[in-house]
């Protein structure tokens, strides 16, 4: 488990860094960023996959934001650094939705759906 400072820019991973995957809340008391070394592997490995940039649409996410999110599960992975949203868009875009699920789980995601309605994949690993 990497954990960052919320504010450092750093660079997780080639095609991933904290500003694109940290919580995007304001909430004073969210100072940091986790992140499961297992998901940036299946990130990278996805990203090569696809041959191109991923636009993070949600990475990691404190449990108030979580909880002020419509929809959101109370249990999600986004909580513990081990999910990411990734919109569907640029390069990934190229591909069909059953191709891009197919290439989550080539590249070790464990979980994945895609959101038709609002247009992107929802990417997963579990280490439990």
């Amino acid at each position: 488990m990497i954990i960052l400072h919320k504010l450092r820019d750093e660079i997780l991973c080639n095609g991933l860094s904290n500003h694109e995957f940290r919580c995007r809340c304001v909430n004073a008391s969210c100072t940091i960023t986790l992140v499961h070394d297992d998901l940036l592997e299946a990130f990278e490995a996805f990203r090569r996959l696809v041959g191109g940039p991923l636009q993070v649409n949600s990475g990691y996410r404190c449990q108030l934001h979580n909880a002020s999110l419509k929809g959101s599960s109370p249990i999600t992975r986004h909580c513990a650094g081990m999910a990411v949203d990734i919109d569907y868009s640029g390069k990934l875009a190229e591909f069909t939705s059953d191709q891009v699920l197919s290439m989550a789980k080539e590249a070790g995601f464990e979980f994945m759906y895609y959101k038709k309605e609002r247009k992107f994949f929802h990417l997963q690993i579990s280490v439990f």
